[in-house]
């Protein structure tokens, strides 16, 4: 999912999800990829 994904899914704001997926990459349970277009990244579990 991109941050605007799961921002939408979540209704949640885009600071408060960005932190998240900083703590969760950080602890190694989420990962992230560009896309095929390699403008956005996208987040894996």
């Amino acid at each position: 999912m991109t941050i605007k994904e799961l921002c939408d899914a979540l209704n949640r704001p885009v600071s408060m999800v960005q932190r998240c997926l900083k703590l969760l990459m950080a602890s190694g349970k989420v990962y992230s990829q560009l896309d095929g277009t390699r403008k956005q990244l996208v987040y894996y579990s």
